[in-house]
């Protein structure tokens, strides 16, 4: 048995599929849910929407405002 670490593989496939969402947004993303997974009161989908909204706004430089 492979042990791969999952987030090295995300990144893998989100290049070999073309995938133009951001490396740092796939982590921060991953690093997130992997941190909350256990908590039994975890709102992690609050939290992730943050973090691409955040990603969003970086990238269309705040002129979705």
């Amino acid at each position: 048995m492979i042990n791969s670490d999952p987030l090295e593989v995300l990144l893998k496939v989100k290049k070999e599929l073309g995938v133009t969402v951001s490396d740092k947004l796939i982590s921060d993303c991953y690093r997130l849910q992997s941190a909350h997974q256990f908590d039994k009161e975890r709102d992690t989908s609050k939290k992730m929407e943050a973090l691409i909204e955040t990603a969003v706004l970086e990238k269309a430089g705040n002129t979705l405002l």
